[in-house]
């Protein structure tokens, strides 16, 4: 869903809102997210729960391999 080598732009819209565009090599996307992960660490933690899932998880499990190697 989040290209890492796409370029992306995002507008904060007044109501904690905004609005991303992703521009790939192959295809543009434009979406509304309900909660701006750069307006604030609560807006960004609402927005990996509700809107993006699976990044969360794979930024969970990042961080878990990361503390058990540093366990070691």
């Amino acid at each position: 869903m989040s290209p890492h080598d796409a370029s992306h732009f995002r507008r904060s819209l007044s109501d904690g809102s905004c609005l991303h565009l992703v521009l790939e090599r192959r295809r543009t996307r434009l979406h509304h997210d309900a909660f701006d992960p750069h307006a604030s660490p609560l807006s960004l933690g609402m927005h990996l729960l509700v809107e993006a899932r699976s990044e969360a998880v794979s930024y969970g499990a990042l961080a878990w391999s990361v503390i058990r190697l540093l366990a070691r």
